[in-house]
């Protein structure tokens, strides 16, 4: 059959728009089909590591992204003790941080009152080398929306084609015809391809057109981040919190910005932005976080907003200024988090300055198989591992770059056959069970109010000298 690309490609996020540059360089015919209007503003994946670096540098984008983003060489955990690590007024300047550390090298480290009353012992503070800070040896942190604009960048132009929905496809013996709705108008379009890659998400509506089941569970705590401007001492340092009432990660991003991402109690309820339908989720009980009243870090029930075609997240279009900023209760929910970032490290943020807010829950999914007929799945309709440790995206571009390679060139076109495709599966079920194990150790690791005592001995085991560049080397996905 005549087609119009050897890969037809659904789905313009991060996973969709690297399978696209990675097969033109391969030599291969592609276009890209996507359902928003807009590319989307929201800032998820942050974490570049050195071999989705290496990845780069195969497609001459290396220097682009090392321009853009925070070279991140070190890291630290911060083993809090006892209960709040700060107490006292805060501050009047909220720019300020409430508790100011004086020290941030290895070792115990004390934390002064903001209202000028005596110095306290707050924990013990493990710095760890990530890299060098040459070439590729380092995390680069860049928000996704600038990841997906680098990448969408360096294809041809008018490759990716948006308002368009795929409603359905038909198998021919040498090709596949996928029919597409557009946003606009309404009216139906096919496209020719030899495969058809599903990249639309987690939620993948492709995926469900074929005959695969998708198996996992979903973590019983949720999640909230937000971008602020940055007033730590850390720099370029990557920063995680244990404390006695939950994991608080922080991280440098572009525009003297810092993202700081926290766990909540099971029995907090939020609204999961990655939920394509918005949908509420409220989780079994237990106390509120010590300190907190029991509705802290809830947010009013507004089901119904739900997400519409062409938009890309809570109630907001794409092109919003400050994406997630816009839902009902939003002001309460972004306070609420400050405070809980400002118990649990004595950090005081501004609610009125947050750039970015999100609330979500993490997932661990696979595919029990990620192809039939010609339709492959690709990214998080492929595999979906807990975002926590930020390794998610790497190992979903190492997979395509695996399926990249094992496409073959013919005189008619693209060929994956049967064994490639066996072998595609195997690589990317071993991928998932090994970076799904290291994210949820990221994830389980800093629960509230779970032997936090035992954790900190932890800490102290791997961050000694003969673990402590194993321990690098995981963190980096060396």
């Amino acid at each position: 059959m005549p087609v119009d690309c050897d890969f037809l490609i659904a789905g313009a996020g991060a996973a969709g728009l690297y399978a696209a540059n990675i097969l033109i360089r391969n030599g291969f015919r592609v276009r890209v089909l996507e359902r928003r209007a807009e590319p989307s503003t929201h800032s998820r994946s942050i974490g570049i590591h050195p071999p989705s670096l290496e990845l780069l540098r195969e497609l001459g984008l290396l220097e682009s992204f090392l321009s853009e983003g925070i070279h991140v060489t070190t890291g630290r955990a911060m083993v809090m003790r006892g209960g709040a690590p700060c107490t006292g007024k805060p501050p009047k300047d909220g720019n300020k941080a409430a508790g100011k550390h004086r020290s941030v090298e290895d070792g115990d480290f004390n934390r002064e009152q903001p209202d000028g009353g005596k110095t306290m012992r707050a924990g013990r503070s493990y710095r760890l080398e990530l890299g060098s800070g040459v070439g590729t040896d380092l995390i680069l942190t860049l928000p996704q929306h600038r990841t997906e604009a680098l990448l969408e960048a360096n294809l041809p132009e008018d490759l990716v084609l948006r308002r368009q929905t795929v409603i359905g496809f038909r198998e021919q013996v040498d090709g596949i015809s996928v029919e597409t709705r557009c946003g606009d108008s309404g009216s139906s379009r096919v496209f020719n391809a030899r495969y058809l890659l599903a990249a639309d998400g987690m939620y993948s509506g492709l995926r469900g057109m074929i005959p695969v089941e998708w198996s996992g569970f979903t973590y019983p705590y949720p999640f909230c981040m937000g971008d602020f401007p940055d007033n730590t001492p850390f720099g370029a340092e990557a920063v995680i919190y244990l404390t006695p009432d939950g994991l608080v990660e922080s991280f440098p991003l572009p525009g003297n910005l810092r993202r700081w991402v926290i766990n909540l109690k099971p029995g907090a309820r939020v609204r999961d932005d990655n939920d394509r339908n918005g949908r509420w989720h409220q989780l079994h009980a237990t106390g509120p976080e010590s300190g907190a009243s029991a509705d802290s870090m809830r947010v009013p029930d507004t089901t119904g907003i739900g997400r519409e075609a062409g938009t890309t997240g809570i109630g907001r279009e794409a092109g919003t200024a400050k994406p997630g900023l816009e839902h009902p209760g939003k002001e309460a929910a972004i306070a609420a988090l400050c405070r809980t970032i400002g118990h649990r490290t004595g950090y005081t943020l501004e609610p009125g300055l947050a750039q970015m807010y999100s609330e979500f829950r993490a997932h661990r999914y696979t595919a029990t198989s990620l192809y039939h007929g010609r339709v492959v799945l690709i990214g998080d309709a492929a595999h979906v591992i807990s975002p926590i440790g930020g390794q998610g995206m790497n190992f979903e571009w190492g997979m395509i770059r695996s399926l990249a390679d094992l496409a073959v060139k013919t005189d008619t076109g693209a060929l994956l056959r049967e064994a490639s495709l066996q072998t595609y599966q195997h690589l990317g079920r071993s991928a998932a069970r090994k970076y799904g194990r290291r994210a949820h150790f990221n994830t389980t690791m800093g629960l509230p109010g779970r032997h936090h005592h035992l954790l900190g001995a932890a800490v102290k085991l791997l961050m000694s000298a003969p673990l402590r560049r194993a321990v690098a080397r995981r963190f980096t996905m060396r």
